[in-house]
């Protein structure tokens, strides 16, 4: 399945979307669906990254302000079920696949506005394969990015 999470947070969405937040309300629902499923795959989509890009040439400047305040909170619902869940965020436009203890996360550059380094302004996506499990399980087993021209 696929799970949705608006991290937008309204109280800043007038200003900027650079803080973000899963409202207790949808964390309370993301714990219960992964409880009640104990077989299911699950990618769960989010705007927000939920931990710290580890690229260290980017600046405490350019990182401040852009989070999802809540994230240790949607790790600790995420961790028990790391094995059935993917999840994908975008927010900082870095082309990054990487985990949390055992619960794997993909980053995604913008297919507009572009990443970083050599390809700054240049758009891209990633086209992810991935591998399910008779359990359950969900693997990223391959990934293809693709350079918009």
């Amino acid at each position: 399945g696929v799970i949705l999470l608006n991290s937008n947070a309204r109280s800043n969405f007038a200003l900027t979307n650079a803080i973000g937040v899963v409202n207790p309300s949808q964390l309370r629902a993301l714990k219960l669906v992964l409880q009640k499923n104990p077989r299911h795959a699950w990618i769960i989509l989010l705007h927000h990254h939920v931990v710290e890009h580890p690229r260290e040439s980017i600046s405490l400047s350019e990182r401040i302000g852009l989070a999802l305040v809540n994230a240790p909170d949607v790790l600790a619902a995420l961790a028990p079920h790391a094995a059935r869940i993917l999840v994908l965020h975008g927010h900082r436009h870095r082309d990054w696949i990487g985990a949390y203890g055992d619960v794997v996360l993909g980053s995604a550059p913008s297919a507009s506005l572009g990443a970083d380094g050599a390809d700054k302004y240049r758009g891209s996506f990633h086209v992810h394969e991935l591998a399910f499990g008779d359990e359950g399980s969900v693997r990223l087993t391959k990934t293809e990015r693709v350079n918009v021209k």
